[in-house]
C-alpha cells in the first residue's frame, strides 16, 4: 500500500498482464488489510498451531478450518485474521 499524504490518497501496487507495475485507487478502510495466501499449516513446540502465508507472516492459533492454498484476509492494524477464502473452483 503506497500512500500520499498531501492528498490523502491510497493505492495498492499490482502487476498489470504484461508484468509492469500499476497503480490501484483504494479506499482507507482496504488499506488496513492484505490479502495473503497460505503456504504451510502445521504445529508447533507444545502443540501450537500456525500458519505461514506467501509474505512470510507466521500467525498462531489460526482457525483450524484454514488449509493450504487458502486466502486469508489479514488485518494489518490488530495482527489478526478477519476472514478466510477457501481455494476451490469457480472462487475468486
Amino acid at each position: 500500500v503506497v500512500t500520499i499524504d498531501r492528498t490523502g490518497d491510497y493505492f495498492r501496487l499490482l502487476y498489470d498482464i504484461k508484468g509492469r507495475y500499476i497503480l490501484h485507487k483504494i479506499s482507507q478502510e482496504e488499506a488496513n488489510y492484505k490479502l495473503c495466501r497460505v503456504k504451510k499449516v502445521a504445529t508447533g513446540p507444545k502443540g501450537i498451531p500456525y500458519l505461514v502465508t506467501h509474505d512470510g507472516r507466521t500467525i498462531r492459533y489460526p482457525d483450524p478450518l484454514i488449509k493450504v492454498n487458502d486466502t486469508i484476509r489479514y488485518e494489518m492494524d490488530t495482527g489478526k485474521i478477519v476472514d478466510s477464502i477457501k481455494f476451490q473452483t469457480g472462487n475468486l
